[in-house]
């Protein structure tokens, strides 16, 4: 799960430079120069110290639940509980159970009460990860206790409150869902008082150098590693690269170059994510995938095999071009894609080339 330290949009690191630890754990990926980022922070703090419902949406992998814990830091609820509830594990029999608690005797099995999630929460918040995958069913239960606060605990006589600050996260566009009749629209309404997106990852690129060295100095103290530097070709890459997994790809990309000590080729290449044409000579080139003779992409009837196999004739693709253009010296093929040589004579056997 990602955790980040304190905020470094004055100062960003150099891609050599190591960062320092924070002192304790906390919010610190909402660091950031560019715009998207600026007006995150600048809406965090103007909206840290209410009681007010949140809902924070982005795509997966972009950093929501930081934004949720951004949200208690610096405020009146920063030493309260902040408790998380994964709305899309919750099996529906066991939803009431788990979210408001339950008595002693209120079912078989029950031989003593419990608290629920609101009431755990109350004095600080309840993140409501993945609100949109809620059943219908379910929405309409918890949209009473988002109204005012009231629940009751399973066989309990008399109600109770939570004082907790309701924190909802999805990646769903849920205006969508309620036109469809998929989401309830007087729970978007309760749930969205403060709506907070998240950017992706590709729209806050000029963040990557100082992101790739966070975490490089991350993983490299937590296994003990020597400090990692990315190549300039290797960062070029990164900035063109479309990011799909977000902030959450990027640091598993930044993971294994530290274990492996040398830098993995990117799934895709930059001209297939982008959707453009590979620059280069228009007449096949010699060993390329595309040349007369070579086998199409066919018998797959998976879309993941497809997948998988159009990455693989890409990044063969690409390999072919750069030692053509680099006329067979693989050393300089290496590092013009930002690989280390090692990886790359890997990637070419794997290949044929």
């Amino acid at each position: 799960m990602l955790t980040c330290g304190v905020d470094r949009a004055d100062a960003p690191p150099a891609i050599a430079r190591r960062s320092q630890a924070p002192a304790r754990p906390g919010p610190t990926l909402l660091f950031g120069s560019t715009p998207a980022m600026q007006e995150l922070r600048a809406l965090i703090a103007s909206v840290r110290d209410t009681d007010v419902p949140v809902l924070i949406q982005g795509e997966t992998g972009t950093g929501k639940e930081l934004v949720a814990r951004a949200l208690m830091g610096q405020g009146r609820r920063d030493h309260g509980p902040f408790v998380k509830v994964n709305c899309a594990a919750v099996p529906v029999e066991l939803f009431e159970s788990e979210l408001f608690g339950f008595e002693p005797g209120a079912f078989t099995g029950a031989d003593h009460g419990r608290a629920g999630k609101f009431e755990a929460a109350s004095g600080g918040a309840i993140f409501l990860d993945e609100v949109g995958e809620l059943p219908l069913s379910l929405q309409a239960k918890l949209l009473h206790v988002v109204q005012d606060g009231h629940f009751a605990r399973i066989g309990a006589a008399q109600p109770s409150r939570s004082t907790a600050r309701i924190i909802a996260a999805t990646n769903r566009d849920l205006d969508r869902d309620v036109q469809a009749g998929g989401f309830r629209a007087d729970l978007l309404f309760r749930l969205n008082v403060i709506p907070v997106r998240v950017p992706p990852l590709r729209e806050r690129q000029a963040d990557i150098p100082q992101l790739l060295t966070f975490f490089a100095d991350r993983w490299a103290a937590r296994h003990d590693r020597p400090r990692f530097v990315f190549s300039a070709g290797f960062v070029d890459q990164c900035l063109r690269y479309r990011w799909p997994g977000n902030i959450r790809e990027l640091e598993n990309v930044v993971q294994r170059a530290v274990l492996l000590g040398c830098e993995e080729p990117l799934p895709v290449t930059m001209d297939a994510v982008h959707g453009a044409a590979p620059a280069g000579p228009s007449e096949p080139v010699p060993g390329s995938l595309t040349q007369a003779g070579s086998a199409p992409i066919v018998g797959s009837h998976s879309l993941k095999d497809v997948a998988r196999d159009a990455a693989s004739a890409a990044e063969g693709e690409c390999i072919a071009r750069m030692l053509h253009e680099t006329r067979g010296n693989r050393r300089k093929a290496a590092s013009n894609l930002g690989v280390c040589y090692k990886s790359f004579l890997k990637k070419a056997r794997q290949h044929g080339l």
